[in-house]
């Protein structure tokens, strides 16, 4: 069973090599985004006592800012929150479905309103956590850090791989990796119904599930170790069969 990786970079090779630890060899990896910090954007963090960090890529920023180790974070993925900790942060609350589920963090540790929440984070992001936190009338301000960029090609060896046949699992952990996959792959011939779509989340299916795939599932949790879980799932499934054989071959 082969399965392409389409995370950024860093991401990407953690990702593969926790799938490794899992038992997974056959991997394939094409960034589909090319993370960049910002140029000259630092934190300014006078009067700030709260962090929200929605993603990996905006940690960085973080660990070159001056923050106290016990500022509070509020953060979504438990992989990020690994590496908070392991730079010493100590005050975090941790959300696994993505920014909306630091809300309810956010109310029940912020008792006063008017506390500055700071969230550095990418050039384009999600609005719905930022629309929630306005409305509930929380003094919050977004920083963008870094920015995603989208590749304009797929490397020839992936190219070759989807035409050929020789990709049997695609992962997407974001709505726009899976868009911009349609968008590089709409002219390429792919038997998409052999091949099997994973998504850490509903938007990201939303996103992809038009197209012919063999089958598009979800993972419970839009994280690492959840996408693990599933892909344990079709290893162990009747279609696993003809996977194993194909790549096999």
């Amino acid at each position: 069973m082969r399965i392409l990786i389409t995370r950024p970079h860093q991401q990407a090779e953690e990702f593969a090599a926790e799938l490794r630890s899992a038992g997974f060899q056959n991997l394939m990896l094409e960034p589909l985004l090319s993370i960049r910090p910002i140029e000259h954007v630092t934190l300014n963090l006078d009067d700030v006592k709260n962090l929200v960090i929605t993603s990996q890529n905006a940690v960085f920023s973080l660990l070159k800012s001056s923050a106290p180790k016990d500022i509070k974070i509020f953060v979504v993925g438990v992989r990020t929150a690994e590496k908070l900790r392991e730079a010493g942060y100590c005050n975090l609350y941790v959300g696994n479905h993505g920014g909306e589920d630091l809300y309810p963090l956010i109310q029940n540790h912020i008792k006063d309103r008017r506390e500055k929440i700071l969230h550095p984070a990418g050039l384009f992001m999600k609005e719905s956590l930022q629309n929630l936190l306005k409305e509930g009338g929380y003094c919050y301000s977004a920083l963008p850090v870094y920015r995603a960029d989208p590749i304009s090609t797929l490397r020839p060896t992936t190219e070759k791989a989807l035409m050929d046949g020789e990709i049997d699992v695609i992962t997407f952990f974001s709505p726009r990796t899976a868009e911009i996959f349609v968008k590089l792959t709409s002219s390429m011939t792919i038997n998409r119904e052999n091949v099997v779509v994973c998504c850490a989340s509903n938007a990201i299916m939303q996103k992809i599930s038009h197209l012919s795939w063999q089958s598009v599932l979800v993972a419970e949790n839009p994280h690492g170790m959840s996408m693990i879980e599933l892909l344990k799932t079709i290893k162990k499934g009747p279609s696993c069969q003809r996977l194993t054989n194909k790549t096999e071959n």
